[in-house]
């Protein structure tokens, strides 16, 4: 239960902050995405830099996990900290797969098939940036009806 409620508190978090902060008109994110797609998608040349969120977006995302965490402290202690601990691995997930979607390595976890499903659906966020905004889950693309069919 701790792992679901951390994960999907940081999958939507992820994706309101993709949606609406990061695709918001004036935001240079819209330029990251025509640079990486017509450069090269998958470049094991590119730089940490143009791939990973700012070390910013990073402490934004895990401090909106953190509010909500803070309403399931008020019910158990353990509970929150186990919520909040899920919704970090998540954090850490998203980030190292989205790295790998543009610079591969090559190791085992490229070839497993949810790995391929989330790449192909994030190269396709690149190529119509106004849908597929979920990196490291599709939840809530479906949910909220922004995942191309």
């Amino acid at each position: 239960m701790f792992l679901l409620i951390g994960i999907l508190t940081a999958a939507f978090m992820e994706y309101m902050l993709h949606r609406y902060y990061l695709h918001h008109p004036n935001h240079s994110h819209i330029t990251h995405h025509h640079k990486i797609f017509k450069d090269n998608y998958e470049d094991p040349n590119q730089q940490i830099k143009d791939i990973i969120s700012s070390p910013g977006y990073i402490f934004t995302s895990s401090l909106l996990s953190l509010i909500v965490t803070i309403f399931f402290l008020m019910m158990n202690q353990q509970t929150a900290y186990w919520i909040y601990i899920w919704a970090i691995f998540y954090l850490l997930w998203l980030e190292g797969i989205h790295y790998l979607f543009h610079s591969p390595k090559k190791i085992w976890i490229e070839k497993t098939a949810l790995f391929q499903s989330l790449k192909h659906h994030h190269h396709l966020h690149h190529i119509h940036f106004k849908i597929n905004y979920g990196i490291g889950s599709t939840f809530f693309d479906y949910i909220l009806r922004t995942k191309l069919k």
